[in-house]
């Protein structure tokens, strides 16, 4: 899918291996100094619902956790296509605001935050979401 003439505005980090979680941090409205944050929230988000993201993530949890538990992020996954992912546990009905966030990998392990049209197209949803979703989080 290419969604590239649906981009109006690339919010570029600075690279230093935490990178993705800096896009985040910037999507969300905070500076991207924030990343250690999102981590940390990241992280509980893991522990509180450990026996639900082990189905997910089967013999890769340690590693979430060691990836969220250290202070820098210095690799990226090696696939990237563009995928949509939806909160697992909670509906858009336990959520006051809420937005898309589009964070897109351009090079080398970077990842950048990205601004579309409001008619941009929507990649495949991930197939983890659809088969570990909750009821709730499809409503």
């Amino acid at each position: 899918m290419n969604f590239h003439p649906y981009v109006t505005n690339i919010d570029n980090v600075e690279v230093h291996g935490s990178c993705g979680v800096q896009a985040i941090a910037v999507s969300l409205g905070y500076s991207q100094n924030y990343w250690r944050q999102i981590l940390l929230e990241f992280c509980n988000e893991l522990l509180e619902n450990w026996g639900r993201y082990a189905m997910i993530f089967y013999d890769d949890i340690n590693n979430v956790h060691h990836s969220l538990s250290f202070t820098r992020l210095s690799y990226a996954q090696n696939k990237h296509d563009p995928s949509t992912c939806f909160l697992l546990w909670h509906g858009l009905q336990d959520i006051s605001h809420h937005r898309s966030i589009v964070i897109a990998f351009v090079y080398n392990g970077h990842y950048v935050k990205v601004n579309l049209q409001e008619s941009h197209q929507m990649p495949t949803v991930l197939s983890l979401w659809c088969h570990h979703r909750s009821e709730r989080s499809a409503r």
